[in-house]
Formats: C-alpha cells, sequence, structure tokens
C-alpha cells in the first residue's frame, strides 16, 4: 500500500514591512530594490527625453535662425575688423565695390587713423536676405550704418561696402590735383576710401606748391568726404601784382598798337585780378580784369587780360598774355608774349 507524499507548510513569512523597506533584523538586498528602481529611472529617463527632444523639436527652426545671426554678425564683424585694423584688400575681397580701387590699398588705410569701437546692433532675417546694424567711431564721431547681407551657397555675407566716395571741388583747387598714396583723386568723385583719417599728399611743382591738408571720411554717404581746406602756395608769395604789371602793360601796348578792339577806349582801371588755374606743367594762370570806356560812348566795358607764368628750360620765368577779350569770353584767347615794357 503506497503512502501519500508527506507534504510540508511553507515557513511562515514575516509580517509586511513598510514598502521598500526590508523586514525586521533584515539588511536590504539590491537584487530585491534595483527592478523597481531601476523601473523608475527608466521611465524617468524616458519622460525627461520627451521634454528634452521636444524642446528640441520645437527650437528647432530657432536655432536655424540663431545660426544664420550669427553667421550674418560674423561676415559683418570680420569685414568691419579688417578695416580697423589696416586690411584694405581683405575687406574689398570680403565685400566688392562698386568703382576704382585704386585708393583702396593697405598702405593707404594703414597709414590713416582707422575706425575704432565697431558694434554689431542687431540681425532682421529674410529669408535668404538680412540686414544688420552696426556702429563704429570714425574721426568725425559715431556713425550708424545698416548693412546688406546675402545667404550664397559659402555662406552669408555682406553686400553693402562702406568704402566712401571723395569729392573734390575742381573749381576750388583751379586744377591743381589733390592726391592721396601717390594716386590723383578723380575730380568726378568717383574715387573711393575706406573709413579713416587721411592726409593728401603734398605736392611741389616749379611755380607753386599744394599743401598737405587733412581728409576724413567716415564712410556714410550722407556726409560726403571733401579734403579740408588745401593751402595752395605760389612763387615768391603772390604773384598777383606782377600779373596786373604785365597785364597792364600788354593792354597799353595792344593799344597803341590799335590791335584791342575789346579796349577801344580810354583805360579807366584795373578793376579784379586772382588766379584761375594751377597747371600740372607747374605754371599758373591769372586772370585781370579792368574796365574800359569805349569811344563809341555807350557806356563802361569789362574786359579780361590773362597771364601765364611758366618756367622755362634755364629756370627763369616766362610770361604770356592772352587777350584782351570782354570778361564773358574770359579764356578763349590765344597766349602770346606780353607786350609792353613789362615784358
Amino acid at each position: 500500500m503506497s503512502r501519500m507524499p508527506e507534504f510540508e507548510m511553507p515557513p511562515e513569512r514575516p509580517a509586511a514591512s513598510p514598502e521598500g523597506a526590508p523586514p525586521d533584523g533584515a539588511s536590504p538586498d539590491a537584487s530585491d530594490v534595483q527592478p523597481r528602481s531601476r523601473r523608475r529611472l527608466i521611465v524617468g529617463a524616458v519622460v525627461a527625453g520627451a521634454v528634452v527632444l521636444g524642446g528640441g523639436g520645437f527650437a528647432l527652426g530657432g536655432l536655424g535662425e540663431s545660426a544664420d545671426r550669427g553667421a550674418v554678425e560674423a561676415a559683418a564683424a570680420a569685414y568691419l575688423d579688417a578695416i580697423a585694423q589696416g586690411r584694405a584688400a581683405e575687406a574689398t575681397a570680403l565685400v566688392p565695390v562698386e568703382g576704382p580701387t585704386d585708393h583702396l590699398t593697405d598702405d593707404n588705410l594703414g597709414a590713416a587713423a582707422r575706425i575704432v569701437e565697431p558694434v554689431l546692433a542687431g540681425v532682421e532675417l529674410d529669408g535668404d536676405a538680412a540686414t544688420i546694424d552696426v556702429s563704429y567711431r570714425a574721426a568725425s564721431g559715431v556713425v550708424l550704418r545698416t548693412l546688406d547681407a546675402e545667404r550664397t551657397d559659402d555662406g552669408w555675407r555682406i553686400t553693402t561696402s562702406i568704402a566712401e566716395a571723395v569729392q573734390v571741388e575742381a573749381e576750388r583747387m583751379l586744377g591743381a590735383r589733390v592726391a592721396v598714396g601717390g594716386i590723383d583723386l578723380a575730380a568726378d568723385g568717383t574715387s573711393l576710401l575706406y573709413p579713416g583719417d587721411y592726409e593728401t599728399d603734398r605736392v611741389e611743382r616749379a611755380l607753386w606748391t599744394l599743401e598737405a591738408s587733412r581728409l576724413v571720411v567716415d564712410g556714410d554717404p550722407r556726409t560726403p568726404a571733401y579734403p579740408l581746406e588745401p593751402q595752395l602756395d605760389v612763387f615768391e608769395g603772390n604773384p598777383l601784382p606782377q600779373a596786373v604789371e604785365r597785364a597792364t602793360a600788354h593792354l597799353d601796348a595792344c593799344a597803341a598798337a590799335d590791335a584791342c578792339p575789346a579796349a577801344d577806349g580810354a583805360l579807366t582801371s584795373q578793376s579784379t585780378a586772382e588766379i584761375v588755374e594751377f597747371r600740372d606743367d607747374g605754371g599758373v594762370t591769372a586772370r585781370v580784369g579792368f574796365v574800359a570806356a569805349p569811344s563809341a560812348g555807350q557806356g563802361l566795358a569789362e574786359i579780361a587780360v590773362d597771364v601765364r607764368a611758366t618756367v622755362g628750360a634755364d629756370g627763369a620765368v616766362v610770361w604770356a598774355c592772352a587777350g584782351p577779350v570782354p570778361r564773358t569770353e574770359a579764356g578763349s584767347a590765344e597766349f602770346v608774349p606780353c607786350g609792353g615794357s613789362a615784358a
């Protein structure tokens, strides 16, 4: 007769402990605690990952926009830094100019007092275009500019140059040419310079000298740049007294020979005298005005005699006269050796 197997009751389990705590007198077993802790950490990590991912996804467009802003700022900073440090060739390579680049040299910009304190104020994006507000301190004060930028295959680039056209008042210069770095500034105002405080060249000719002058360029087309009051010195001080003496003698000789229709009548007075030209050959031209009373008795007539001084091959000053002609036709007559006793 078979025996029934003996069945032993399992040992009585200790009373339940608070959640997560070991039974009385027992030490915690890592194998009992770790699964629950790990489950909590993993869930927490997943939730946290969702927040980060969600935040990253939400800011993805903003991240691209931020990168664009940074790229535009970097392009503007590189350009302004090149100018501030005297690297004109680099600045022109970064932002090409419209016009001649003869004066945009490292030597010219390096010799000038350049801009300082460049500041990037803000970027506005519009697709593949952008603008950036910048400021810097030039010799004339703080300058505010807005520069355009565009996105290219090679990244963002600035398209607004701050090279400025320099205006030369040809009438005031009377033919004397202002130069910077040995290169004449164009009389039509097309010569370009980067912002800086420049000094024009001193030009010395046979009978006149153009002293060096200050030329302040701020890079803002709203404030045109002009050479500041260049000083023209002529040989032996003022040549006008000598010009008047020769013009008077020439007019007298012409009238005596009855060869001056414009001066028909008694000479009443010499009225004006002015320098009208500084010539590249070193000569100087003066214009002397007279008032004459025509024999026909039709009132006074204004006439002019131009007097030109040049230097001959032997170094002596040679005088030539043109006219007399009516004042309104001054400059039209050919020059001939001055007549009269003063020749």
